[in-house]
């Protein structure tokens, strides 16, 4: 069984961010589907961070939090203009700050470091007189090509010419086309950097030109050739289809030769089965209304099981269908449940991929929403017209416990042609009150 790793959903994140325009121009996907296909991303990548800022490199490890894959995800995190992403954002500069304050660290631990500052110089969030102290402390030290390219990069955002040619002057790109397809981690760093020259990428990527990379790999080769693009304004990208049929990006350099890097769609990448729960039939009374919370990655919590202050958790509303509605009439579900969790999103969909650790969603059958605004600290949610023979309706949520305490939870309410009905019994499965912790 294989979940993506948090490094993985940050660069496909940022693949699509890159070449949006691209891949629409040349219709490699639809805008719907690309569309969905980032706000899956999104949402994985943000039910991955802990309550302290963090993230660790896969979802099931709950306790150990990543100095590298936190810089990752704040490098995706802070291009995305959404304010779920903007306080994500802040609490991962947060958390990264934390770190880099504490100046008692192991030797091993120099080159996440260096993974941290520039992270947090692309986003705009760099301490200067923390970058300075780390780089001269750092003078001596015998750091990898990977953590002298990301302390080049910090000082280049930060403009200082002179501090990144020093850690510039210490990279030296090879030639033949082993070491330069074992190389494609430093090219997205240095093309990104303003003061590197680059030309001397273009060798090393002629020399894939024709390789079928790997994930990480294309994924950095299209990053870095996306900053060269920017940077020359004069490139462009076409499509192609493979020998099989598959269609890919194929980018071409402004020059007598062609520097060609052949990535399939992310659609096409492999399955994975995870488990889930089995989903939960509600009984027929009009009443008898219920919530789930589940942990991101589709662990439900049981009644006991206290939540995590700061924790993000997906919040499953279910019940019957009104048994006097008719089959065009406009329910509205009025749901909030209280002051344990704050719903941060509106309801998400059940069309996830089955490599998603999101994918077990779709066991849950929900209901397409017409429409969906949140108020405060609650949803109001429209639900599209039931279909044949369907007897019950089930939404869902993304929702954030953002203070800790032992609270009620509310009533579920839903609205038809303007009979209230309410649900005074089973409000949250069998709780009428969370604890968080």
């Amino acid at each position: 069984m294989h979940s993506f790793t948090t490094q993985e959903t940050a660069d496909e994140l940022e693949i699509l961010r890159l070449w949006h325009d691209v891949i629409l121009q040349t219709d490699l996907l639809p805008e719907q589907k690309l569309l969905a296909r980032q706000r899956k991303l999104f949402l994985r990548l943000l039910t991955r961070q802990k309550p302290d800022g963090s993230f660790a490199a896969l979802p099931s490890d709950q306790t150990a939090s990543d100095l590298a894959v936190t810089s990752a995800a704040l490098t995706a995190l802070a291009q995305i203009d959404d304010p779920l992403a903007k306080q994500a954002t802040e609490n991962a500069t947060n958390w990264l700050h934390r770190q880099l304050d504490n100046s008692w660290f192991s030797e091993e631990e120099r080159e996440d470091r260096a993974a941290a500052y520039a992270a947090l110089a692309t986003a705009n969030r760099t301490d200067s007189a923390n970058l300075h102290y780390f780089s001269d402390t750092s003078a001596d030290k015998n750091l990898s090509p990977l953590a002298t390219a990301e302390l080049a990069l910090a000082f280049a955002k930060s403009g200082d010419q002179d501090k990144a040619g020093v850690w510039l002057s210490k990279i030296k790109l090879r030639n033949s086309e082993k070491e330069a397809t074992s190389s494609t981690y430093l090219w997205p760093l240095l093309a990104e950097n303003n003061f590197y020259d680059t030309a001397a990428l273009m060798s090393s990527i002629e020399k894939i030109a024709d390789n079928n990379l790997p994930f990480a790999q294309a994924a950095n080769t299209l990053r870095a050739m996306w900053s060269i693009q920017n940077r020359a304004g004069t490139w462009q990208a076409t499509i192609n289809k493979s020998e099989f049929n598959v269609k890919s990006i194929l980018i071409a350099a402004p020059t007598e030769k062609t520097a060609a890097l052949s990535i399939t769609n992310p659609n096409d990448r492999p399955i994975y089965v995870t488990a889930t729960n089995a989903q939960k039939t509600p009984s027929s009374d009009d009443n008898n209304f219920s919530r789930h919370i589940y942990r991101p990655y589709g662990i439900e919590l049981m009644a006991n099981d206290a939540l995590e202050s700061g924790g993000t958790y997906i919040v499953v509303t279910e019940g019957p269908w009104p048994s006097h509605s008719g089959d065009e009439d406009s329910v509205l579900v009025h749901e909030g449940i209280g002051p344990a969790l704050n719903p941060v999103s509106c309801t998400i969909d059940n069309h996830f991929e089955a490599g998603d650790e999101l994918g077990w969603i779709k066991n849950l059958s929900l209901t397409a929403a017409a429409l969906c605004e949140k108020s405060g600290t609650a949803l109001d949610i429209v639900l599209q017209p039931r279909q044949k023979d369907s007897k019950n309706w089930a939404v869902a949520y993304l929702a954030k416990a953002e203070r800790s305490g032992t609270f009620s939870v509310s009533p579920i309410e839903v609205s038809i042609t303007g009979d209230d009905i309410q649900n005074n019994g089973a409000r949250c499965g069998p709780r009428t009150k969370i604890r968080v912790q």
